[in-house]
């Protein structure tokens, strides 16, 4: 496995695991009530949003050359998928502090 296959690898696991995260809120919320319930809603929303970007970049690197890869995409996309992380830990931070 190369390097971009590994670090492929590594980002479909942490997407699966927030995934995960965004069911278990969601059954979360689902036991809330009243405004409460909305905003778990909305802050579940945002995470979704959040996967799928981070789903988005996942298929963008699949689709990626090698060449282009050690061609200098692997610093753009180390430097957005730090971005996405930060985004959905501080998402996943307002939930849990709910």
């Amino acid at each position: 496995m190369d390097e971009r296959e590994a670090y492929l690898a590594r980002l479909q696991a942490q997407a699966d695991r927030w995934q995960t995260q965004i069911h278990s809120l969601k059954a979360q919320a689902n036991m809330a009530q009243g405004d409460t319930e909305r905003v778990y809603e909305e802050r579940i929303q945002e995470l979704e949003e959040n996967h799928a970007q981070a789903v988005d970049k996942i298929e963008e690197l699949e689709n990626t050359s090698d060449e282009a890869w050690r061609g200098g995409l692997a610093g753009e996309f180390r430097a957005a998928w730090d971005e996405l992380e930060e985004t959905m830990a501080v998402a996943l931070g307002r939930f849990h502090n709910q």
